[in-house]
């Protein structure tokens, strides 16, 4: 990804100094970050007023000059700062943009100086690159918030102002809220009907499961989309409105896709990896050992060549076993937020850090590496053989991964019995589940007004609020 250097001021260039845009690229940039084909597009404004296009006209001109500002400031603009929405899976586009978007979620609050981080160097100059895509996100995002009408700002600012979601590096609106917890919402629901799931035999669970998030889907759109404010054709929100609004859903699409790259990396990985211990004669996986007899089956197992695995090995060496625990810890952190008693949260810790310090020991021996869009991160494996003396030193995608590898090893049960069929029934339905949840938010909020964006978010809270008094949910086979 081409980009400014971190040291770079958006402000070094004055908005009046580049080239105009051509508004045929400006309005394919609008419909871009809208989602709408050029009919829709060219549709929608037929039934306008002659003051209402003269109105329109007016706002995108403006926004002309902002993206003539933005094509000077930061190439590739609208991609690389995940704006517009992605493209269908093999239709091109900028990979390494949707990588950044999860990056970007693991950084404690905006992003400090890289100089001052203990993290391998291609790490920080990951950090470096989501520092500059932060800095051009919010400055155009503060732009088209100057650009809207002043009702707007008034009425509409809980929604719209610019600002950092806690635990992220990268600046959106406050919208972003209410998207999660819609999100949230849904999620609640699916557990719920993933409960009466249970006892599903396993080659009928995941049809069941498709239905089940199918209906819960239908049935919270219902509730949202029932006596909505409707729309004012008189007054329409402004362009900027509906280009912030676009903006968040757009930047929702690049995370689901990110995620479900991770998905099938981490389930691959770990079918192998069971596949392999069937044929070592394991039956399954004593995670509920204490730490030295656990690492002494890991050194076991791992210590010699893998069945399966004809490339190069490297064996697992008991040296290896006190980081693996230590970045175990870290990883897997202490499960604050789980609802239970003092011993079920210790052996979940205990059994969840032996299948992390599995997970990593399993990647140290097949030589995994990360994802090639990490800027700079070239041939670097997953886990290499330096030590690791601090949490800020592990890369984000590493620690993805191995949580990813964690939960698929603990949900599917594999410390009961092996199972590779449950990891790939695990994987196909988590990413439907996650397909489902992206689908019932872009239905539910894409092309809405912001009267309509102020009624679902009040609904979204006081939903919450009554699902968590309804229900208790348990954790299904796809968290």
């Amino acid at each position: 990804m081409k980009s400014t250097s971190a040291s770079e001021s958006t402000t070094a260039i004055s908005p009046e100094s580049g080239a105009f845009a051509r508004i045929e690229r400006v309005r394919k940039n609008i419909r871009r970050m809208l989602d709408v084909d050029e009919e829709s597009y060219k549709d929608s404004q037929s039934r306008w007023s002659d003051e209402q296009k003269k109105a329109y006209r007016a706002e995108e001109e403006i926004y002309q000059g902002h993206c003539a500002y933005m094509s000077e400031a930061y190439i590739q603009w609208s991609s690389n700062l995940l704006l517009e929405a992605p493209l269908p899976a093999g239709e091109g586009g900028d990979g390494e943009s949707s990588l950044i978007a999860i990056m970007s979620s693991l950084w404690p609050g905006p992003v400090g100086s890289a100089s001052q981080s203990s993290a391998p160097q291609y790490v920080k100059e990951a950090i470096e690159k989501v520092g500059v895509l932060a800095k051009h996100r919010r400055f155009y995002l503060e732009r088209l918030f100057d650009q809207l009408k002043p009702e707007e700002k008034t009425r509409f600012n809980p929604l719209l102002q610019v600002w950092y979601p806690p635990g992220g590096s990268l600046p959106d609106i406050k919208a972003t809220e209410m998207y999660y917890r819609l999100e949230g919402c849904w999620r609640l629901g699916a557990d719920h009907k993933e409960h009466h799931l249970k006892n599903v035999p396993m080659n009928q669970k995941y049809d069941e499961a498709v239905n089940a998030y199918a209906r819960n889907s239908e049935e919270l759109r219902t509730f949202f989309e029932s006596d909505l404010p409707a729309r004012n054709d008189k007054t329409p929100d402004s362009l900027a409105a509906r280009l912030l609004l676009s903006s968040l859903l757009n930047r929702g699409r690049w995370e689901l896709a990110e995620y479900e790259r991770f998905e099938i990396f981490a389930s691959t990985s770990i079918e192998k990896l069971i596949v392999s211990l069937e044929l070592l004669g394991e039956p399954s996986i004593p995670s509920y050992r204490g730490p030295d007899s656990f690492g002494g089956w890991v050194l076991e197992v791992l210590g010699k060549d893998s069945p399966i695995v004809a490339s190069e090995w490297r064996p697992v060496k008991i040296q290896h076993l006190p980081r693996f625990y230590l970045c175990a810890e870290w990883i897997v952190g202490d499960l604050k937020d789980r609802d239970l008693n003092e011993n079920d949260l210790n052996e979940e810790l205990r059994e969840k850090r032996n299948l992390c310090v599995l997970a990593m020991a399993w990647s140290y021996c097949t030589n995994e590496k990360h994802d090639l869009r990490v800027p700079g991160v070239k041939d670097y494996f997953l886990v290499g053989g330096r030590k690791v003396a601090a949490k800020e030193e592990l890369a984000p995608t590493a620690v993805l991964h191995h949580r990813r590898q964690i939960e698929t090893l603990y949900n599917t049960r594999q410390y009961l019995e092996l199972s590779p069929e449950r990891v790939v029934l695990y994987s196909r339905v988590n990413m439907h589940k996650r397909l489902e949840s992206g689908a019932f938010l872009e239905k539910t909020l894409r092309g809405k007004t912001l009267a309509q964006w102020e009624a679902i978010s009040q609904r979204a809270t006081q939903l919450v609020s009554d699902i968590k008094e309804d229900i208790n949910p348990t954790s299904g086979p796809n968290q």
